[in-house]
Order: C-alpha cells, then structure tokens, then sequence
C-alpha cells in the first residue's frame, strides 16, 4: 500500500515536471530562437531598438511618470513622537503636551475602530520628562536622556496581518489630529522600521547671524508650502533665558563692571555658598539668597540694590540695562562661519523625496539667493548621498556594459 502512494506521487511529479519543460521548449522554439535571428539580422535596428526603449524608461523617471524612491520607507509596527519644548519649560507644561498626543492618538484609534471595526493599537505609551534612544537592529543599545522639557510617546501597533491601515497612514491621521503644538521647539514622528536620514536636508551658512537666522526663517515658511513635506525643523538649538547686563553712564562712573552686577544679581536670585555642613557621610551646602516668592518673578529686580565698589547701593535699574535672551545650547561653524542645518521630511503619498528636493531646489533656494546674496548653502542628508549614489551607478553602468560587450 505505501508503494503505490509513493509510486502515484512520483507520477504525479513527474507530470508536472514534463508540462514545465514542454511549456519552456515551445517559448524557446516558438519566441526567443525566431527574436534572436530576427535581431542578428538586422543588428542596428535591435540596437536602436534597444536604445529608445531605454530613453523612454529614463524620460518616464525624469518626468514623474514613474515614481522613484531611493530610500523607501519600511514598514514597522510601532510609531514613535518625540516633542521637545524649549529649555526651562516647567515639567507640567511638556506633560499637558504629551498628555494631549496621546490623547489624540486614542482618538484615532476610537474613530478607526468606529468605523471600519479595525482594532489598531495593541499599547500607547508616554514618557514626560526623557526621552528613550535606542540603536536599530540586532545588539542596538538604548539609553534614556532626562530632561523636564522633553516627552515620548510610542505606540505598538497590531501586526500588519491583523490590520489593513499602514503604520504611514496612520502616522498621518495622528498628525493630523495632533495639529500645532504652541511653543514646541520640534515634534517629530516615525513610523518606518529603520530610518535612512531626513528626506530633505539643507546647510546654511552667512557671515552675519542675523541674516541667516531670517534666511533660515525664509526658507522654513517656504519649504513648508511645497506638496507633501512636513515636520520642517532647523538645528537652532536655544538654551535657557538669560538677562544680559550693559552699564548705564552712572554705573560706568561708580567704577562698576558688567560682570560686577552679573555677580550680584546671581547671588541675589540663584544664592551664594557661604557653609558646608558635614552629615556623616553626605556634604550639605547652605546658600543664602531671596525668598522664594521674590525669585519667582523679574518685577523684583527693581527693587534690587548693587553694592559700589565705593561703598554704598544704588538701584539696579540706575547703574545698569538689562535684556533678556536666549543663548544657544550649541553652534556649529564651518571654516569660521556658522552653519544652520534645514531639515524636513515628505509624505510619500502626496510626492517623492526627488520631487521634493527638485521644487526646492527650482523655486525656494533661487528666491533666497537673491534676497541674500552672501548666504552659501549646501545640499545634505540623504539627498546628497542619493546623488552620490546615482553618479557612482551611472558610472558603473557603462564599466558593466563594456564588461558584457
């Protein structure tokens, strides 16, 4: 008995293999031999053949016909948003904005579900005040960054089996209902499962900083407009609030110095050490300074009095101007000049990486050449490695067909 189910497999098999074979014989005899004595006949004719069909496949490319992208993304089943509000925002403010993504996440969700019955999310989760890091791929480290002004929220999806939305669509309905977030530094989002850099990237570099932060500013509003890109951000990294001190003419003839008043006020607001306890094994310092209440707001530095240095006080306000700022966290200079990086990503759904760039690179960089004739920019990211990329093939592709022919 087992014979004979093994016999009737074996025969079954061996059909199939002869249909296959029969199949390849009869379009080898019957296409392929008769297409190659017609082309060796009339080999210029293959060629031109050839060569158009070739022009027609890179004019279908340059056109838009055919959408390219050189970096697609891959789908993952997780979404991730950073937020990043500016430093010294007080912990309570990052988590009412982390409290609203996730909110509207959860709104998404509801609808979705409410809708087509489609279950998407399996977890959301939310971090105010850090932010996880961790490296893609098999042995990536991760690590976790504290600071009250930043927040996460991830949210791990169903498997893709059990969902019909991709993680990109959804990453656009949540950004959608999160809308503007006011007074955010940045809010970035990803859905792919590794990522390949930033689809549009661009540095900026002018001898005056004024003028390339409103060159910055120019080309942030109008990058904005172009089809399909979002999450526009630039590499300005601000830092906290800081009051600088010039002297008035009174404090410039009471001998004063802008670091003097600096001094004080500092002790007066941030405290001076003046004791050091010791507590069995810890160290406690004591530092003298002004009641809370009057260090919670900058009406009482008018009531502020700086010591001379010849004896005697006079109002802060007599001996010196203050203004408040912001510094920057970090600079980056490049042969001397200072570079801001532009940064933004595209919707694949609306436009290519490519076409994209190439708007930008038509309409928005021509307009600010002319509105700042000393700013130098360059293209960065993963556009530029596209370009690099693409002129390496090109060049290998005529070393391969010189090989083959």
């Amino acid at each position: 008995m087992g014979c004979c189910c093994l016999h009737r497999h074996r025969g079954l098999l061996r059909s199939i293999q002869t249909r296959i074979a029969g199949g390849l014989a009869r379009i080898r005899d019957r296409i392929v031999e008769p297409g190659v004595r017609l082309g060796a006949r009339f080999p210029y004719a293959t060629l031109g053949l050839t060569l158009a069909f070739f022009i027609l496949c890179v004019s279908l490319l340059a056109n838009g016909q055919v959408r390219f992208i050189f970096f697609p993304q891959i789908e993952g089943n997780n979404i991730s948003a950073s937020l990043t509000m500016p430093e010294g925002t007080p912990f309570a403010r990052t988590d009412a904005a982390v409290q609203r993504m996730a909110e509207a996440a959860e709104r998404v969700a509801q609808k979705r579900l409410d809708e087509t019955g489609e279950q998407l999310f399996v977890s959301i989760t939310s971090t105010s005040g850090g932010r996880a890091t961790g490296g893609g791929g098999p042995g990536g480290q991760s690590s976790f960054s504290t600071a009250q002004n930043s927040g996460q929220i991830r949210i791990d999806l169903m498997p893709y089996g059990e969902r019909q939305t991709p993680a990109a669509e959804i990453e656009r309905m949540w950004r959608k209902e999160v809308g503007r977030i006011e007074g955010a530094e940045s809010v970035t989002y990803a859905s792919s499962f590794a990522s390949f850099g930033s689809d549009i990237e661009f540095e900026l570099a002018h001898e005056d900083e004024a003028k390339l932060i409103e060159a910055v500013d120019a080309m942030k509003a109008q990058i904005a407009d172009v089809p399909g890109v979002n999450q526009v951000d630039d590499s300005f990294d601000l830092g906290k609030r800081q009051l600088v001190v010039e002297l008035t003419p009174a404090g410039v003839a009471a001998g004063l110095l802008p670091a003097d008043v600096a001094v004080q006020v500092r002790q007066g607001f941030f405290g001076e050490e003046v004791q050091r306890i010791q507590r069995g094994r810890e160290e406690v310092k004591v530092y003298v300074r002004y009641p809370q209440d009057a260090r919670e707001r900058l009406e009482a530095l008018e009531d502020f009095r700086v010591q001379l240095p010849g004896g005697g006080r006079a109002p802060l306000f007599t001996v010196a101007r203050l203004e408040e700022s912001r510094a920057y966290s970090s600079i980056r200079r490049i042969d001397g000049r200072r570079v801001v990086t532009v940064t933004a990503d595209v919707d694949e759904s609306i436009a290519t990486p490519s076409e994209a760039n190439a708007a930008i690179l038509s309409t928005v960089m021509p307009k600010l050449d002319r509105a700042y004739p000393s700013l130098r920019w360059v293209q960065a990211g993963a556009s530029r490695e596209q370009n690099e990329d693409l002129s390496a093939l090109a060049s290998a592709f005529v070393v391969v067909l010189l090989i083959i022919y």
